[in-house]
């Protein structure tokens, strides 16, 4: 035993004397192609270094012990821990693929980057890899592939689609660019669908209020969008064809380029995208379901480092959209039985600075990020092509009253800074101010919406690590938001200026039952101050009338408490992977806003009353299980049930002659019980795959306007729909640094789309429900370069 040990250390002693002073060797994929830009390095010596782009890694090694621990990490493949001296014999590494993601970085949880399986909270995440999967040209398209959301159509002519996060409407929903929250109302109208793939990285979802630390609006969950940045060197090309229904066509082309220097300290990523698309007719009544869509967007993410530690971000995007939906498409709008026609031209950017001290346990960053969104509009009914003889009637001068125009900025400036107290605790803190101003403007009906928000806000946290199972989160935000809003319409000037002061408290744990399994639960409050938001900005045509949303001169701050408990499981084996995920929430909702009251106008229009409501409740489960196996099999499903109440009936509408005859519901509107989705990828070899997606949707409840004179609306309860799709890629042709695929499918296969439209230029255009769009064939070719 003794000679053994002996033995032993002159073995070590002689390696260390004779081991190199660098350690050199080569990164690879599955496949044995070469990874580049991955991190090599000792997170205890803060030594590190990246491969190239064949590969190949030198890491300083004089200052480590042979036990040292070597951590290997790219982006999309799981990690390596390996003790130095193992790497000394074998320096080929090769890297398996994290097809489940599971070890996905995640910014949104406590506004610092953490892998999502150790955030204190649930970060759900729709990556740039499933957007491909599922075909989704915006965004919009494929968000509903991720527990707890769903995207609906809430506007027949125009397409207005808005995202619920556990059921709750889209203005509950706080959406960021690059943790920002620049989104804006007027950006949330029709934002989901201008935002490309080509432009995401992937988007983050935290579910309830638990994301409160970003802001106000957060009540429902907060979608954070994190836009591509330069990883390596490529082009990527491609173009696609959709035949929607059988009639309307779509066409799109997309193209991507990024570089970096050779130690990767500094990059460019460079976008564009164009879509194109005919209005579709379901019903063949001459009015479409699916709006005429042209868009084109472009952008620029670069960065530098000054150090490893040193980070400069840049990044700048631009947008032009148009979109019609109505009648008479071959005639202006004002001439049309029916028109809603958009034109946007949207500019965003963003600059931060982010830096850490050599021991890592200091972390500062700077920010400043902006939008501007312009949008000329026509929302109107009525119109017709006047003859040389014809006289203007009052029809006429409704349907030319119809134009308006809007403009919006938003702009965001901060700090944070983070410091690693003592091993057990950690703090953070920051500030940032925020500026809203939007001008919505239609003088031919005599509506003006001005509203300025200016906002302070500042938070604390403290994440307590107390033992190596049990971590704690708290944490507290205050704002300050001095809201000054005027709102003009037929019935009279409506002025606010207020000042609020909020706290919003979280607190979070996080139990590690053991290495797979973990237990979390936390609390957060929420909340939404009594401005315009996105379902205020969009106007909807009900009988040929232009319908406005105006705010009930005493309406009030909504209030949130949001509470949650989840238990995570996630498992590695030889071949396979796979995650479970149970979560169940309970949210409830202090002065919620309810929209009731519709009544026409004398001019021709009508409004609908925004005010607060007796109080809700929200509660339910997400459940979501992934498995992967080898490299030729990724299954990934979820499902929400829950209940979404008021705690009194709430009234929907009422006959003014008659107020007994009235509609009351304690449900929440176009929200169904159940909802899910289930995603397959199958590979049948290197040149062919198959994926096949299914989203499902519970019946719900529906208003329906059927009298436009009375504006009488009754309640209808929609069956449930199987949007089932199946899509095939196949690699033509490949060269050393090349590949040509040819992708083709069919989306809602089945065709499970909505079957009793309204008709004719009387209809009412938000009764919609189901899937986006019906039957769609698609083909497109991608070029990789």
């Amino acid at each position: 035993m003794h000679k053994t040990i002996l033995l032993l250390f002159f073995s070590l002693s002689s390696l260390q004397a004779q081991r190199p002073d660098y350690l050199t060797g080569t990164v690879r994929n599955p496949v044995g192609e070469a990874l580049s830009g991955v991190e090599i390095f000792s997170s205890k010596h803060k030594i590190g270094c990246l491969s190239d782009e064949k590969g190949n890694f030198k890491l300083d090694i004089r200052e480590l012990a042979d036990s040292s621990l070597i951590e290997i990490k790219s982006i999309g493949f799981h990690s390596l821990h390996r003790p130095l001296y193992t790497l000394l014999k074998n320096s080929i590494l090769q890297l398996k693929e994290d097809r489940l993601g599971l070890e996905e970085v995640v910014i949104s949880a406590n506004r610092k980057a953490i892998a999502a399986h150790r955030a204190p909270i649930i970060v759900n995440r729709v990556n740039n890899r499933l957007l491909q999967d599922v075909q989704a040209l915006s965004l919009a398209e494929g968000l509903s592939f991720s527990p707890g959301l769903r995207v609906e159509n809430n506007c027949q002519s125009c397409g207005f689609t808005q995202l619920r996060i556990n059921g709750l409407d889209g203005a509950y929903s706080q959406v960021l660019v690059n943790s920002r929250p620049i989104f804006s109302a007027l950006m949330g109208v029709y934002g989901l669908e201008m935002f490309p793939p080509s432009m995401i990285e992937r988007v983050e979802v935290v579910k309830g209020a638990a994301s409160a630390i970003y802001g106000a609006s957060a009540i429902g969950g907060t979608l954070n969008i994190i836009t591509k940045e330069a990883q390596s060197k490529g082009i990527d090309i491609s173009t696609g064809l959709k035949l929607i229904g059988g009639s309307a066509l779509e066409q799109n082309q997309q193209m991507a380029a990024s570089v970096v220097n050779k130690d990767y300290s500094s990059g460019a990523y460079l976008f564009a995208f164009r879509r194109k698309r005919d209005h579709f007719d379901a019903n063949k009544d001459g009015f479409s379901e699916l709006p005429e869509l042209e868009n084109i967007s472009a952008g620029l993410d670069a960065y530098w480092k000054a150090s490893s530690r040193k980070k400069l971000r840049y990044n700048v995007f631009w947008m032009q959209e148009g979109r019609r939906g109505g009648s008479d498409f071959n005639l202006l709008p004002h001439q049309s039985r029916v028109a809603e026609d958009l034109q946007h031209q949207i500019l965003g950017a963003g600059l931060s600075y982010e830096c850490a001290d050599e021991e890592l346990e200091q972390f500062a960053s700077i920010y400043s990020s902006a939008q501007q969104v312009f949008r000329d509009s026509y929302y109107g009914a009525g119109g017709r092509v006047l003859g040389p003889n014809d006289s203007l009637s009052s029809t006429d001068i409704l349907a030319l009253n119809a134009y308006g125009n809007s403009q919006d900025i938003n702009w965001v400036n901060g700090f944070q800074y983070s410091y690693q107290v003592k091993p057990m605790l950690k703090i953070s803190l920051g500030a940032e101010q925020q500026y809203n101003a939007i001008v919505d403007k239609m003088p031919g009906y005599n509506r003006n919406i001005s509203q300025r928000v200016n906002s302070i806000g500042s938070f604390f946290q403290s994440q307590w690590f107390l033992s190596s199972e049990l971590e704690i989160l708290a944490g507290m935000r205050f704002d300050h938001l001095q809201l000054n809003s005027q709102y003009r319409f037929v019935e009279g000037d409506h002025t606010t200026e207020r000042n609020f002061n909020i706290a919003s408290p979280r607190l979070n744990l996080k139990y590690d039952i053991n290495p797979h399994s973990s237990i979390r639960s936390g609390y957060a409050r929420g909340f939404r101050a009594p401005q315009a938001f996105n379902e205020d900005l969009h106007i909807e045509t009900v009988g040929g009338a232009a319908l406005f949303v105006v705010l009930d001169p005493n309406l009030k701050t909504e209030f949130s408490h949001s509470f949650n408990l989840s238990y995570s499981l996630q498992k590695e084996g030889k071949k396979s992977e796979q995650q479970f995920i149970v979560e169940s929430f309970y949210t409830i909702l202090e002065n919620p806003f309810i929209l009731s009251e519709q009544r026409q106008l004398s001019n021709g229009t009508a409004l609908i009353t925004k005010r607060n409501g007796e109080g809700a409740m929200v509660y339910g489960i997400n459940l979501e299980y992934n498995y992967a196996y080898a490299d030729w099999l990724v299954i990934r499903s979820g499902l929400s049930m829950q209940r979404n109440r008021y705690r009194e009936a709430e009234l929907i509408w009422q006959n003014p002659d008659r107020p007994e005859e009235q509609v009351l519901t304690k449900d929440m509107l176009r929200s169904p019980e159940t909802y899910g989705f289930f995603n397959l990828k199958y590979s049948l070899n290197p040149k062919l795959d198959f994926k096949a997606n299914l989203s499902y949707s519970g019946p719900m409840l529906v208003p329906h306007v059927i009298d436009a004179e009375t504006e009488r609306t009754v309640l209808k309860r929609s069956h449930d729909f199987f949007d089932f799709g199946l899509i095939a890629d196949f690699q033509l042709l490949e060269g050393d640094d090349w590949q040509v695929e040819l992708n083709a499918g069919v989306q809602n296969i089945f065709n499970a789309y909505q079957s009793d439209f309204d008709r004719g230029a009387e209809r009412d255009a938000s009764y919609i429900y189901g899937p986006l769009q019906p039957r769609t064939a698609i083909l497109g070719l991608r070029l990789k370069l």
